[in-house]
């Protein structure tokens, strides 16, 4: 699994993580970043991250939500969101 896969796999399942237990749909890249504690100085990471959602915002799974900053993302389409989720926990679930 190369870098960009890796981080769009976290990306999915922050995304769910926080739809499940903070029992809200609105997706920042600081809601990610809290999630997998990572420093505001880790640059590289959150720009990982942040082309992550905005893949997910051109295959139509996400949408952008409000103004463009900051930038908070909603998912669209669950039901795409799910099937996806469920590719990438069944792909990826023995590498854990």
């Amino acid at each position: 699994m190369n870098i960009p896969e890796k981080f769009l796999e976290q990306t999915i399942r922050a995304i769910e993580n926080i739809i499940r237990y903070k029992y809200t749909s609105l997706i920042t890249v600081k809601k990610i970043r809290k999630l997998y504690n990572i420093k505001s100085r880790d640059i590289s990471k959150i720009n990982f991250y942040w082309r992550s959602l905005q893949y997910l915002e051109q295959t139509r799974i996400l949408k952008m939500f409000g103004s463009k900053k900051p930038q908070r993302y909603q998912v669209q389409n669950y039901f795409k969101f799910y099937e996806l989720f469920y590719d990438v926990y069944m792909r990826y679930s023995s590498s854990d």
